[in-house]
């Protein structure tokens, strides 16, 4: 939750900025790749690495908005993925950089950890809130480095089954996990 907070505070700071986007690209296409914190109500905690690619449109100055998807297979069990709807703002940094804050919402039909090749969740009924923030810094005309840390909460209630050379089911889960990771990556500015 203090994540969130400073993320809110620095937004309000930063609203009186000028923004911009890069200035004559519209789309941004973006793969990042992060090490990821995993922790539960229960008191278990993990890592994972991650990729995922983003499709970015700049609507309207520094406003953009993007589409992103993570996708998990893992042997025995059903893909697990997650598609986030994320609106960003670009603010002018140092240079050619530009910070960014993000908000968004998405569905998932697992949570993006180790248990992925032990449980299947079959139905896109996770709720996942995003926020998040970084920098962007160009090191060529349409090439930029991203970096970002994302928070996000995943919630709702599923029906699992157990991947175990049988599968059968177990009784309905409610879901409520915290995520924080912290993103690198690359765009390409179009």
């Amino acid at each position: 939750m203090k994540a969130v907070s400073a993320l809110v505070t620095f937004a309000l700071i930063s609203s009186s900025a000028l923004s911009q986007s890069f200035p004559d690209k519209r789309v941004e296409l973006s793969f990042s790749g992060g090490l990821q914190s995993f922790s539960s109500g229960s008191g278990s905690s993990s890592t994972l690495f991650l990729l995922t690619p983003r499709v970015g449109y700049f609507a309207l100055g520094g406003l953009e908005v993007e589409g992103e998807g993570t996708f998990a297979f893992a042997g025995g069990s059903n893909p697990a993925y997650m598609l986030n709807g994320l609106l960003s703002y670009n603010f002018p940094a140092q240079g050619r950089a530009r910070v960014f804050i993000l908000a968004g919402y998405g569905v998932a039909n697992s949570v993006p950890t180790f248990n992925v090749p032990l449980l299947s969740y079959n139905l896109a009924t996770l709720g996942v809130l995003n926020v998040g923030g970084g920098l962007k810094a160009l090191l060529a005309d349409n090439v930029a480095v991203r970096a970002e840390y994302r928070y996000q909460r995943f919630t709702g209630t599923q029906n699992l089954t157990m991947v175990d050379f049988m599968i059968y089911p177990l009784d309905s889960e409610k879901i409520d996990v915290n995520l924080s990771s912290v993103l690198i990556g690359f765009s390409i500015l179009l």
